[in-house]
């Protein structure tokens, strides 16, 4: 399934062969490095609560630490091995926002009033966050078109062969699943088993899900004989996020099809229409789980409460928030994880001095206000704009022939995860997903930048 040249030179400009054979090697040392990662976080059984004891954060997972060396290595890896500069809009308008967004994350747990292993704990969310943006884009940016177009190809079959053990873990052989215990509880209200596993759970994998489908719809529009495998890869994937049973999977998936149809035009429905047949199938065989058909959710509302409680409970609040780490942390959850046992950790609530809250916050974009303030939500945001403006640039507007349906679906896969952040959060939860969406969305954008019309 690999992309012949012919399919790349679509998208990306004449090289010479030296070039191009450096491009394929470039790509091939990127894709070993990012595998040597995530292969074993995504396929190594789940830890069970089992916390490593390593100072100064001994409260963290072995997963967070991980993704500190990923980060450090990728660093190494740019300036002693691949010694291209990052690209400088990427620097200043991705990495820097979130640098500084987790360091003022660290300054206002000053006055978060939370007890010194949970400032610990925050404090280390905040460093990995840093380690697997910076990681992920050290790795990629800066790379040729033709360089990046392969490292998303293998990063797409990589995600395709973990979701697919994913997939046959919790429909095929549910015993064999680390997570068995929360069988009952995945398959209430559904009818079937929530995929999900070590990489991330039910809702976060759509994150990863969703550029990885608009990439492979980009490449079944290429001049390439794989085209016919890239739109089975792309019908797997909208199964995967609706198998995920997750409502703000739909959400993206919609927000997918809006998107490449507004960007693609008319071209769009020749994927949409089969894509919308299959779904219309799959409903007619199975029906509609009674989850989908309720979207409230008094536990989420609850916690939205208690955040706006706090945002809006003095002045200070409002100007500088709470404190990262003061109203939601999974430490807490671990430490009470053995007497509520496994299959009720994820239902705790914790008592803060506001209110009642869920250890999760269910939406980035609240987290970073009510916890961070004004000044937190705006470095969470500029980085999304910047995302978000891409289809504003005269080079994407340019593009044509099949590259471009190529360029509008990969962005589209991006771009329709936004809206899911302000009913989920990953970026201080859920690190590995975090690095393999930041290497989407650096290669695309990046794309966007430098591409030239294809013929």
């Amino acid at each position: 399934m690999a992309l012949p040249p012919e399919g790349v030179r679509t998208v990306a400009t004449a090289d010479s062969s030296a070039s191009r054979a450096q491009d394929r090697s470039t790509a091939l040392g990127v894709l070993a490095f990012l595998a040597l990662f995530i292969v074993p976080v995504a396929l190594t059984p789940a830890t069970r609560g089992t916390l490593l004891t390593i100072p100064p954060f001994p409260t963290a997972w072995w997963t967070d630490y991980l993704v500190l060396l990923f980060g450090l290595l990728a660093v190494v890896y740019r300036f002693a091995i691949h010694s291209r500069p990052v690209q400088r809009s990427t620097l200043v308008w991705y990495v820097a926002p979130f640098v500084i967004l987790g360091l003022w994350q660290v300054f206002s747990t000053l006055w978060d009033g939370q007890p010194s292993e949970y400032v610990s704990y925050s404090i280390m969310q905040s460093v990995c966050m840093c380690g697997a943006i910076v990681g992920a884009v050290f790795v990629c940016s800066g790379l040729s078109l033709e360089s990046r177009v392969r490292v998303l190809i293998g990063l797409t079959l990589l995600i395709a062969f973990i979701l697919f053990v994913y997939f046959g873990l919790s429909l095929l052989f549910p015993s064999l699943r680390p997570s068995y215990e929360e069988i009952d509880r995945t398959a209430a209200g559904l009818g079937f088993i929530r995929v999900f596993g070590p990489l991330g759970k039910s809702t976060v994998l759509n994150i990863i899900i969703v550029p990885a489908l608009g990439f492979s719809v980009g490449m079944s529009f290429l001049r390439t004989h794989a085209r016919p495998y890239w739109l089975l890869l792309a019908i797997f994937f909208i199964g995967c996020a609706v198998l995920t049973g997750s409502r703000g999977g739909l959400l993206c998936l919609a927000s997918y099809g809006a998107l490449v149809l507004i960007l693609g035009g008319p071209r769009a429905l020749l994927v949409l229409i089969p894509f919308g047949l299959v779904l219309l199938i799959v409903v007619a065989a199975v029906g509609i789980p009674e989850r989908f058909k309720n979207f409230q959710d008094n536990a989420r509302m609850e916690t939205y409460k208690t955040a706006l409680t706090a945002y809006t409970a003095n002045p200070r609040n409002a100007l500088i928030g709470v404190g990262h780490g003061a109203l939601y942390t999974k430490l807490h959850d671990d430490s009470a994880r053995k007497d509520l046992g496994r299959s009720r950790w994820y239902l705790l609530f914790q008592s803060t001095r506001f209110g009642r809250s869920l250890r999760n916050s269910h939406s980035a974009i609240m987290r970073s206000l009510v916890e961070t303030g004004p000044l937190g939500l705006l470095l969470f945001l500029v980085p999304l704009a910047w995302l978000a403006s891409r289809p504003a640039f005269p080079n994407f507007r340019s593009v044509t022939g099949p590259g471009r349906m190529f360029l509008r679906s990969s962005l589209a896969g991006c771009l329709a995860v936004l809206p899911y952040f302000c009913f989920e959060e990953f970026f201080i939860t859920a690190f590995w997903i975090a690095v393999i969406w930041s290497i989407y969305v650096v290669c695309v954008a990046e794309g966007v930048d430098n591409v030239a019309a294809a013929p």
